[in-house]
Formats: structure tokens, C-alpha cells, sequence
């Protein structure tokens, strides 16, 4: 009899849990979102926003340099992305430039919660820069 009532305990647990993170409203990543990588003013954005888990999503980057504001063409820019709560992998891609200065991808965000967007950028005869934005999946 105790140990019936205590699995039945933690199912009512686990199914709690499980309800509760559904319920729960989370944060919405903004619509954009800006960082200063070395010499380089980035602006982030994601469509949709917020993503849906199990669904891609577009990611873009506009690279800037910041001391002659002027659009950076031709760099290399890479994306990862990684789940900040839990080991889901690392997807990495190149970005490929759209128009000069924006560059995009597309990411596969797998389940509900917050990524972490790494944005690399390096250009030839430059150091290599980065800067890193937040997603939420919902």
C-alpha cells in the first residue's frame, strides 16, 4: 500500500512539472537585439519571434563597423546555437550575406526554452570577434 501511494505521489510530481513549464508564461526574446563585437555594432533578429520548438526559424545579422558606420561586406559570419539549460548539441553555420552587411541562416531550435546565439565574425586581415544572444523558444 505505501509503496502504490508513493508511486502514485510522483507521477502526480512529474506530471505536475511537466504541466507547470506549459502554464507558465516565458519571456519573449526582443524583436532585436543589439552587441558591440570589438570594432563591429551588430544587430540580431529572429522570425518568428519567438521561435516554435521543433521548427526552423531565420536568423540575421547586420554587421556594422562602428568608428566609419559602414556595412561590413564579405566577412565570415558564423552562428551557433545551444541550449543554455541543457545539452542538446551545438548547430553551427555560416551565414551567407543577403545584402551587403546582413548576413543570415536558418536554425533548427529543437525544444522549448532559452538558446544562446554565438555570432562570430572575422574578416580578412582583422581579429576575430564575437558576441552572443539570447533566444526563447516557446
Amino acid at each position: 500500500m505505501i509503496l502504490l501511494v508513493g508511486l502514485f505521489l510522483l507521477g502526480l510530481v512529474t506530471w505536475l512539472g511537466s504541466s507547470l513549464e506549459a502554464w507558465l508564461p516565458m519571456q519573449t526574446s526582443p524583436t532585436t537585439q543589439s552587441a558591440q563585437a570589438g570594432p563591429y555594432a551588430l544587430t540580431f533578429q529572429v522570425a518568428p519571434n519567438p521561435p516554435k520548438p521543433g521548427s526552423t526559424a531565420d536568423l540575421s545579422v547586420q554587421v556594422l563597423d562602428s568608428p566609419s558606420q559602414q556595412l561590413v561586406s564579405h566577412a565570415r559570419v558564423v552562428i551557433s546555437d545551444v541550449m543554455a539549460d541543457m545539452d542538446m548539441g551545438t548547430e553551427t553555420a555560416t551565414a551567407r550575406e543577403v545584402s551587403p552587411g546582413i548576413y543570415h541562416m536558418q536554425a533548427h531550435f529543437a525544444m522549448r526554452g532559452s538558446w544562446l546565439i554565438d555570432v562570430t565574425i572575422s574578416l580578412s586581415g582583422q581579429a576575430t570577434e564575437h558576441a552572443q544572444f539570447s533566444v526563447s523558444a516557446q
